[in-house]
């Protein structure tokens, strides 16, 4: 999976919403706004509205954030695509450390077909 950093106190800080005028087609690196990442933390949502679709969110942040977007090829962003798809992937992906032993204990079994 792709290889990110842990959350730490300094995500805090983030702006996750651009001012007027300062959104563009590729990340900014002196200033990202990673308005997923509060999207991704209301429980239940992500999962209405990404089952099935992960993968029309991942080819965004591709563009979105990739400098090489060959750097990922399609049969890589079709195993992300996969690999996300169902409502149990997208909670799982979306756990954050101060939710993990709340999620652990009240998640769904793990499918006896899964590998």
């Amino acid at each position: 999976m792709l290889d990110v950093a842990h959350p730490s106190a300094g995500y805090l800080k983030l702006p996750l919403l651009p001012g007027i005028g300062t959104f563009r087609d590729k990340m900014d690196e002196d200033h990202p706004y990673l308005w997923w990442f509060a999207f991704h933390q209301v429980r239940g949502l992500p999962e209405q509205l990404l089952e099935g679709r992960a993968g029309l969110e991942q080819e965004w942040f591709f563009r979105y954030m990739l400098k090489d977007e060959g750097a990922i090829d399609a049969r890589d962003r079709a195993v992300y695509a996969a690999a996300y798809s169902s409502r149990d992937a997208i909670r799982a992906g979306n756990l954050r450390p101060s939710g993990s032993r709340e999620a652990a204990t009240s998640s769904p079994k793990r499918s006896r077909r899964c590998c």
